[in-house]
């Protein structure tokens, strides 16, 4: 489940050219880390 987490961060690397999107993606990935905690 890290693994994943990571590879995700990794991916919301490449949408810095995006802000509304990373932000969206953003919120999505703090609850997932919620989840995993």
């Amino acid at each position: 489940m890290l693994l994943y987490a990571l590879f995700y961060i990794l991916d919301e690397a490449k949408l810095l050219s995006n802000g509304t999107e990373m932000r969206r993606k953003n919120e999505v990935y703090l609850v997932l880390f919620k989840e995993i905690s």
